[in-house]
C-alpha cells in the first residue's frame, strides 16, 4: 500500500508539473495571452501567483508522500512549510471576504479547514487538498484568459465599430463622422445597429447585447438614464444616447488597445 501511494503521488506530481510547463510554453494559455489584458487588470498577477503556488503545492505533496512513507522528518517539515506558504493568500482572501465584503466564500472554508487538518495531524490529506485546490484555481485562471482572448479575437474579426453616427438635431437626424462629435451630442441608435459611443440613454427602451464588452451573451434591458457603451448591439428598440466618450476613449477601445484600436477600428 505505501508503495502504491508513493507511485500514485509521484505520477500526480509529475503530471501537474508537466501541465504547468506546457501551459507556460506550448498552449494558447501563455504569457502572450496574459499580455492581452489591459494594464489596469490584476489578473496577470493573480495567474502568476496561482501558477507558482501550484508548483509549490505539487512539490509539497511529493515531499509529504516520501516523508510519510519513509518517515523523513525533514521532508515532512519542508512540505508543511510549503503548505503554509501557499495558504497565506487564502488567509488574506478570507480576511478580505469577512471584514471587507462581509460574506463567506470558499476561501473562508479553506482558511479554517487547512489549519484544522494540520493541527489534527492529517498532513498528507492537507497536502493533497492543498494541491487539488491550487490545481482547480489554475484551470479557472486559464479559462478566464481563454474567454477573454476569444472575445478579443471575435471583436477583431466581427466587431468593427461604426465610423459614423446619426446625430439628432432639432428632430432631424444627420449622419456625421464619429470624430466630429462633441460631448453632450445626442445620437440615435436603432435596432440592429452597434452603439458607437459611451454615453447615457436619455430616451427610449431597448434590449442590447454586450458580448463584445463583457463576454456575456444574455440580452440586457436598457432604458432612460442607463449607461450604455460602444460595441453594444441594439437587438430591439430605439434609443437616444447623450455621447460622453467615443473613439479611443471608450471603455472597449481601452480594453482592446492591444489591437492598435485607432488604426484598425477608426479609419479617418
Amino acid at each position: 500500500m505505501p508503495f502504491l501511494l508513493f507511485v500514485a503521488t509521484s505520477i500526480v506530481t509529475y503530471t501537474s508539473l508537466k501541465l504547468y510547463k506546457n501551459l507556460n510554453a506550448n498552449s494558447t494559455f501563455n504569457e502572450s495571452a496574459i499580455k492581452k489584458f489591459n494594464s489596469g487588470s490584476s489578473l496577470p498577477n493573480d495567474i502568476n501567483t496561482t501558477r507558482n503556488n501550484l508548483t509549490i503545492a505539487s512539490l509539497s505533496l511529493f515531499f509529504m508522500s516520501i516523508g510519510s512513507i519513509f518517515y523523513v522528518p525533514l521532508l515532512l517539515f519542508v512540505s508543511i512549510i510549503g503548505i503554509i506558504y501557499t495558504t497565506t493568500s487564502i488567509w488574506r482572501n478570507s480576511y478580505h471576504s469577512i471584514f471587507k465584503e462581509h460574506q463567506i466564500n470558499w476561501s473562508v472554508v479553506e482558511s479554517v479547514g487547512f489549519p484544522w487538518l494540520l493541527l489534527s495531524g492529517h498532513y498528507f490529506l492537507t497536502a493533497l487538498l492543498n494541491w487539488l485546490s491550487w490545481l482547480s484555481k489554475e484551470f479557472i485562471s486559464e479559462f478566464k484568459i481563454l474567454g477573454q482572448d476569444l472575445r478579443r479575437s471575435f471583436f477583431k474579426i466581427f466587431g468593427k465599430l461604426p465610423t459614423t453616427a446619426w446625430l439628432e438635431n432639432n428632430g432631424i437626424e444627420l449622419e456625421v463622422q464619429i470624430n466630429s462629435l462633441t460631448i453632450g451630442d445626442i445620437i440615435v441608435v436603432n435596432a440592429g445597429e452597434i452603439v458607437p459611443v459611451d454615453g447615457i440613454i436619455i430616451e427610449g427602451n431597448a434590449y442590447v447585447n454586450q458580448y463584445l464588452l463583457t463576454g456575456k451573451f444574455q440580452p440586457l434591458a436598457k432604458s432612460s438614464n442607463d449607461q450604455i457603451f460602444a460595441s453594444n448591439v441594439v437587438i430591439t428598440g430605439r434609443i437616444l444616447v447623450r455621447a460622453e466618450q467615443w473613439g479611443t476613449d471608450t471603455v472597449v477601445a481601452k480594453d482592446m488597445s492591444m489591437y492598435d484600436f485607432r488604426n484598425k477600428f477608426y479609419k479617418a
